[in-house]
């Protein structure tokens, strides 16, 4: 199961690009990772998949997403079945996913089931996708008393036990280093875009390698700044360049107006907001 983002600069034989067909979020154990300096497209690549993963699936699937800077993904409450808004919602946004995927276990061992697929979303739930606009924010989460598990311990759990289940992880960040994202979810991301970058170490946490199989020997570091949306994407198989295309992003809230009649109710709280912004109920929500 795979979704359109864009095209590879790379060509067939009757000189067509090569479109960049990335497998979906957590499938088959391919969870995303997208970094990149900031300005260079991130956001806008989560965005983007977000919208063509509510296209291709409809109500098959579910969202759950963290925005730690509140207005990136606010558009996207009406589709998204939770939205956390704030650095401090994380843990307990992940801890509802973790719960669900307990909860899936449970009912596949009861039902003799043994993988999530399409044809029993009807009994198991939705394809779940659970999206972080930042993992710095994250990892630097205040760590909860014992015995409760902090985010990142937390993440890792679903990096490596949810794909059964049908979860599926995309995690951005601009800091793309061990310190933000450990080894143990890193190890779990088959899929990763890298935008510009300022350093090889970056350039190395992100696609998990310093070497390129470009002819031209170019660097995401040489990315222009006035060229959003070029990154090399490692697929799991091989690193190319290319660039994200699809809808505008002006169009990014109309793709999820267009798709809020498929948003799955697990009967969770809709919006997870900071203690301070809920008490004064400061932020509007769509």
């Amino acid at each position: 199961m795979r979704i359109d983002m864009g095209r590879y600069e790379t060509r067939d034989d009757n000189g067509n690009h090569h479109r960049m067909m990335l497998p979906l979020p957590g499938w088959k154990g391919a969870h995303w990772l997208v970094g990149a300096s900031t300005g260079a497209g991130k956001t806008w690549t989560m965005k983007l998949a977000l919208a063509q993963i509510s296209r291709l699936m409809g109500d098959k699937v579910a969202f759950a997403v963290c925005d730690p800077d509140f207005v990136n993904y606010k558009t996207f409450t009406p589709r998204a079945s939770v939205m956390g808004f704030g650095a401090e919602t994380a843990l307990p946004l992940i801890g509802l996913v973790e719960a669900e995927m307990t909860r899936r276990f449970k009912f596949m061992w009861e039902n003799d089931l043994e993988e999530w697929s399409p044809e029993i979303a009807d009994q198991v739930g939705p394809y779940l996708i659970l999206a972080i606009e930042e993992m710095k924010a994250v990892s630097s989460a205040p760590k909860p008393k014992p015995p409760k598990k902090d985010a990142i311990a937390t993440l890792v759990s679903l990096a490596q036990r949810g794909r059964k289940t049908g979860l599926g992880l995309m995690l951005a960040t601009q800091f793309p280093n061990v310190a933000t994202i450990p080894n143990d979810i890193l190890a779990q991301c088959a899929v990763r875009w890298c935008g510009r970058t300022q350093e090889p170490e970056q350039t190395e946490a992100v696609l998990g390698s310093r070497k390129w199989p470009c002819h031209d020997g170019s660097h995401p570091k040489g990315i222009p700044m006035d060229l959003p949306g070029i990154a090399y994407v490692n697929d799991g198989f091989t690193v190319r360049r290319g660039r994200t295309t699809g809808i505008a992003p002006d169009k990014f809230a109309g793709v999820a107006l267009a798709h809020a009649t498929d948003r799955f109710d697990f009967g969770w709280e809709h919006v997870l907001l900071p203690a301070d912004l809920k008490a004064k109920q400061e932020v509007q929500i769509p």
